[in-house]
């Protein structure tokens, strides 16, 4: 859809899959977050935490549509354009996945049991099959 087309009302589309960068806010990085939106050409600003300095410490990003504040628990985004905006930790869960990315082309990326290619899932924290994503090798019956 260009510019110049319109809908004609009410229509289902499905989101894109693309892949993005992402860091979460935790009670003790906020300053890691700021200088990887910063170093990144976004604008950041940490605001302290109730403890003081960074623990805890909320941050204002400048969005395309105008400043948002993440805490805590937030995940910021870079997204497809290279902006940057935060998102709660709940929906950012609900609405991406992990990159499932093999380790380098070594042995670790073959399995063992059956010899069938495996990428590590880091939401998983285990070894699956590629060819279907199982952790459990059908070849002996063993862990990938």
């Amino acid at each position: 859809m260009n510019e110049n087309e319109t809908m004609s009302g009410v229509e289902r589309w499905t989101k894109k899959p693309i892949t993005v960068n992402v860091m979460m806010l935790t009670d003790t990085n906020a300053g890691a977050v700021t200088k990887w939106i910063r170093d990144n050409g976004g604008a950041a600003v940490m605001r302290g935490g109730d403890r003081g300095g960074s623990a805890g410490a909320s941050i204002s990003v400048q969005t395309l549509e105008g400043i948002e504040v993440g805490t805590p628990g937030y995940v910021f985004i870079q997204g497809v354009r290279g902006e940057f905006y935060p998102c709660e930790g709940s929906i950012f869960a609900e609405t991406y996945d992990p990159e499932e990315v093999p380790l380098a082309s070594d042995e670790r990326n073959t399995c063992p049991g059956c010899g069938e290619q495996r990428f590590f899932n880091r939401s998983a924290s285990s070894w699956h099959h590629k060819s279907t994503d199982s952790i459990l090798c059908a070849a002996e019956g063993v862990s990938a």
